[in-house]
């Protein structure tokens, strides 16, 4: 599956290649934001990094350079986000670094030149050469700051987990082949019982929602009675594991950054 996202000033080019995958067939899913006014880019490239890690797909981000959304990308374990501004490096990165996503900077191409990037990403497979694998595996196992190795990131905001439930891209994608009737749309057949499971499927269904969208209850349950019947257990767990909150009151809900 792609995913598309971007900020305020990478709104106008996400559109255009919007066009551009529609008119090619190419399905995907757009996670925001949904208008060209002002707003952070960091919350939406981390958000579409992690549904891109969790799911196995691909996705394209945009914002003014494409640098700062990349960088916010990159910090999520199992996004490969590269910046480019020719179509080359966006085949080399995938042919060589099995980059899965791909990031643009309105203000840095136009749309001809970003729709010949696009299709050199899209277009082009991994080589799977061993040395290209290992240095793969490097980089997937190396701290921000070189330190050790750690494996899939932890919600920044969940308050009922520990190192324990770390789980590896291996484990991330059995994991959803064995909890998910479908991904697109997305099912949910049973809801598990072991926290690094409940992790992994909570990372993916909090990707239906908006970044810096406030949501009335009604509105999330209405979005969670698609994924599962019990959707009133998932919304608790969006709270309890720190990857949504809400007021005082429960009038109104949000993706935590």
């Amino acid at each position: 599956m792609l995913y598309l996202a971007s900020d305020g000033a990478g709104f106008p080019l996400k559109t255009h290649i919007a066009e551009l995958l529609q008119k090619k067939g190419v399905p995907f899913t757009d996670l925001g934001t949904d208008s060209g006014g002002p707003c952070d880019y960091a919350p939406f490239g981390r958000k579409l990094a992690q549904t891109v890690a969790a799911s196995g797909g691909r996705g394209i981000l945009v914002c003014g350079t494409g640098v700062g959304i990349s960088m916010a990308a990159n910090r999520v374990k199992g996004a490969r986000c590269v910046c480019c501004s020719e179509p080359a490096t966006a085949r080399l990165a995938r042919e060589h670094n099995d980059a899965n996503i791909l990031a643009v900077g309105a203000r840095i191409v136009g749309t001809e030149l970003a729709a010949d990037i696009v299709t050199a990403f899209l277009e082009t497979a991994f080589s799977g050469e061993e040395r290209h694998m290992r240095r793969i595996a490097d980089i997937e196992n190396a701290f921000p700051d070189g330190e050790g190795c750690r494996n899939e990131e932890i919600h920044s905001g969940a308050t009922s987990v520990d190192e324990r439930y770390l789980v590896t891209p291996e484990e991330t994608k059995k994991i959803l082949e064995t909890c998910f009737s479908s991904l697109e749309p997305l099912v949910l057949a049973h809801f598990p019982v072991k926290e690094k499971k409940k992790l992994v499927i909570l990372r993916l269904i909090s990707g239906q929602f908006e970044a810096g969208k406030r949501y009335a209850e009604k509105e999330v349950n209405e979005i969670l009675k698609f994924v599962y019947e019990d959707y009133v257990t998932i919304r608790r767990y969006l709270i309890e594991y720190g990857f949504m909150d809400r007021t005082r009151d429960c009038a109104e809900y949000w993706l935590k950054p």
